[in-house]
């Protein structure tokens, strides 16, 4: 995490398409998204951190787009709800180019915590996102403003994994 919104100005692209500062230091874009790792029933189990880079940045900003572009709807019309109030499934799949393959994320929308079973659950959630808000990587980092909308709300996330996925995690 650097403290500077505007490091990328800094740097150079070098051969190996990494952004490089004048001293040799690199500085890696990456997304990192806060969630509660939810059991069958929806109810939350963990917390994590998931953080999307290189390959999987466009693949954090596109999840980015998902969050804000959710809408739910009540007596007074259209809205953006809370994205601790949303649940998204995450999967994992190979992928390649033309010299290298790793394993990447998939992201898709899966529901609303708007059940009334889910009363516990969102309000895990909505003390996460509290917690997080309050510790200090938001307290040293500096965010655009119009990021606030993506760092203010929390999204959980239902990961669901077979053998194959966790073997790749294996020494």
């Amino acid at each position: 995490m650097h403290s500077d919104p505007n490091i990328m100005t800094k740097t150079t692209r070098d051969t190996e398409n990494k952004d490089r500062l004048d001293n040799g230091h690199y500085v890696e874009d990456t997304g990192n998204h806060f969630v509660y790792i939810l059991n069958k029933d929806y109810e939350p189990i963990e917390t994590a951190l998931i953080t999307m880079k290189s390959t999987q940045r466009k693949k954090s900003k596109l999840w980015n787009s998902m969050i804000n572009s959710k809408r739910m709807k009540d007596a007074q019309g259209f809205f953006v709800p809370a994205t601790w109030m949303t649940v998204y499934k995450l999967t994992t799949n190979k992928e390649s180019n033309g010299n290298n393959s790793w394993w990447g994320w998939n992201v898709e929308f899966d529901r609303f915590l708007d059940k009334s079973e889910d009363g516990d659950t969102r309000q895990m959630t909505e003390d996460l996102w509290k917690f997080t808000k309050s510790s200090d990587i938001f307290g040293k980092i500096q965010f655009d403003p119009k990021d606030e909308k993506t760092i203010d709300q929390i999204p959980t996330a239902k990961i669901e994994t077979s053998k194959d996925d966790i073997s790749q995690f294996r020494s």
